[in-house]
């Protein structure tokens, strides 16, 4: 937890082009999510699936993990579906692919809102 910490305070300070562009907020999306912050993670990850390119699906599963602690969980799916299905025939990361297989298969089992 240490390091989204001091990834936190360094992101905050940025300023100008350099904190608006969408690196820096898919960063900070990372950071509250790391820490724990529903509230902080809940905003960074919209604003962090709003500014990035439709090609970055990482945004998903970073978008599809407060909602799933927020307990939204037709929202958590969706998301979590995006990026599975954008990643379905690619390399990445199997670990991430694994984690996001492992909370959508946990939301499955919960009852539908």
């Amino acid at each position: 937890m240490h390091r989204y910490e001091e990834a936190f305070l360094v992101l905050r300070e940025l300023r100008g082009d350099e904190a608006e562009a969408w690196q820096t907020i898919y960063e900070r999306a990372r950071a509250e999510v790391g820490m724990g912050n529903l509230h902080g993670s809940d905003l960074w990850s919209q604003r962090a699936l709003a500014a990035a390119p439709p090609t970055f699906t990482e945004v998903h599963l970073i978008r599809g993990q407060p909602l799933a602690v927020a307990t939204r969980w037709e929202e958590a799916r969706s998301e979590l579906n995006l990026y599975l299905q954008s990643t379905a025939d690619s390399t990445a990361d199997q670990e991430r692919r694994l984690n996001a297989l492992a909370t959508l298969d946990t939301v499955a089992k919960l009852p539908r809102q």
